[in-house]
């Protein structure tokens, strides 16, 4: 999904080391790059968050006083204003002449070169309203290509929120336009080829899977399903079987989850496809887990991780053994728990993954609690914290803000945990609001383990 800023950054030539251009991503997670060279990390989220605001709102200036009050309205005016000339310092450091800072105003310099995906991606948006035909469906292809997830994910200000909600409402109607094709906007163009329409199906059902939009991604893969039966690719079937059931599972309707999976394998063994196989195997496990059924995940989870090993897909034997590790939590074996996650630890490591970094740091803090070993528990929670300071953290923020809490009421910081317990909260609630129907929103937060144990979590804290 990363083609389309690639293709921009070379475009601008900002592969060549001596460019000097800012690139810079806001959805799916915090990034940025002069020429070819990564950015170093901002050294707080406030700073960061300040930052992503002003080149969001890059159209005017912004008066110093109005940044203090936005950013630290807590402190009393005479602190909030120095917290942000102490902000403006890092910044102008950091990207050295790409804003300008001024007495009473602040604001991006648009005379330098800079590329932000989201202005990218709302322009592209904006472009495809006045094109037709394929034109129209290369625009928002492209577009959705930019959107890698949620804009600022693990940021919660109000104006983060806003824009969230904002973006995710242009991709929606970015991928529900695109799911029409060669109908609506498309009429008179030339049809698709089953397959290509089968695989823009399953692509769309990817990008709604990648944003807990579930209720369009299962009807997409299942479009998708359908054409791949008329074309005859059963590994195509058995990969749309798959985003289908993990669609049912997240939403807590474990029964179409395993008949869709069942399925999926089924077409994977006769295909003899080894990575059908072993994602079969491992979302069993997941859906096992789901039903505090944790011996049995541990079998499938058994049956998974050689035949990734045989299909030479590190990253998947870490999710594989992360998730053996967090059911063998379920069965009080801590110390093969550990066993487990330092295998992960090591593969994610080589990876570079800080999201999947993440989920087996916060699952090992509390295999160290249950053990008893509270050093390894403080060093665990540092680290956590560092990486939530650096907007790591995507789809699974929620599972590491549960730990947190978990690990943080017990070390006797409740008033820390709080916070993040309701972080998570809010992070369940903001994508259960994406489901209309009532029954699938219901299921989600009561069929799916984790987000049942925070909702259940806040619920007790709520009432004390």
């Amino acid at each position: 999904m990363a083609s389309i800023a690639t293709e921009t950054y070379n475009l601008y030539g900002w592969g060549q080391g001596e460019c000097t251009a800012l690139r810079i991503s806001l959805l799916g997670r915090f990034e940025a790059y002069k020429g070819n060279v990564t950015l170093p990390v901002l050294p707080t989220q406030k700073i960061r968050s300040l930052f992503a605001y002003l080149v969001t709102h890059r159209e005017r200036g912004h008066s110093r006083e109005v940044l203090a009050d936005l950013f630290w309205q807590e402190l009393e005016a005479a602190r909030a204003r120095s917290n942000l000339r102490h902000a403006l310092y890092i910044l102008r450091q950091w990207v050295d002449g790409h804003l300008l800072i001024e007495r009473n105003e602040v604001r991006l310099n648009k005379r330098r070169a800079y590329w932000l995906d989201v202005q990218e991606f709302e322009e592209l948006i904006a472009e495809s309203r006045d094109l037709n035909g394929e034109k129209r469906f290369e625009a928002l292809r492209k577009a959705l290509a930019l959107y890698l997830g949620d804009f600022l994910p693990g940021f919660y200000e109000d104006w983060v929120l806003a824009e969230e909600s904002r973006l995710r409402s242009l991709y929606q109607e970015a991928a529900e336009t695109l799911a029409l094709w060669p109908r609506g906007p498309f009429v008179g163009s030339p049809s698709l080829e089953e397959s290509r329409e089968a695989e823009l199906k399953l692509e769309l059902a990817k990008a709604h899977r990648h944003t807990k939009n579930m209720v369009p991604a299962y009807t997409l893969a299942e479009e998708a399903l359908n054409l791949y039966q008329q074309t005859k690719e059963p590994i195509k079937q058995a990969q749309a079987y798959i985003l289908m059931g993990s669609a049912q599972r997240h939403l807590g309707q474990y029964p179409k989850a395993l008949d869709c999976y069942e399925r999926a394998l089924a077409l994977g063994h006769q295909a003899e496809d080894v990575p059908t196989e072993w994602r079969v195997f491992n979302n069993l496990g997941w859906l096992e887990w789901n039903l505090q059924h944790s011996k049995q995940a541990l079998a499938y989870y058994a049956q998974s991780l050689p035949l990734c090993h045989q299909a030479a897909e590190p990253y998947g034997e870490a999710v594989i053994l992360n998730n053996w590790g967090i059911a063998l939590l379920d069965l009080e074996e801590d110390q093969q728990a550990l066993e487990r996650f330092g295998q992960a630890s090591r593969l994610i490591s080589t990876l570079g993954d800080k999201e999947l970094a993440l989920e087996n740091l916060s699952y090992r803090a509390l295999a160290y609690l249950s053990l008893k070993r509270l050093s390894k528990v403080e060093q665990c929670a540092q680290r956590i914290l560092e990486l939530l300071q650096q907007g790591v953290g995507g789809r699974l923020t929620h599972k590491a803000h549960l730990n947190l809490w978990r690990v943080l009421n017990v070390t006797g910081h409740r008033k820390q945990a709080r916070q993040y317990l309701e972080w998570a909260y809010e992070n369940v609630m903001a994508r259960a609001g994406k489901i209309s129907d009532r029954a699938l929103r219901e299921s989600l937060l009561k069929g799916n383990r984790t987000n049942r144990e925070i909702v259940e979590a806040w619920q007790k804290q709520q009432k004390r």
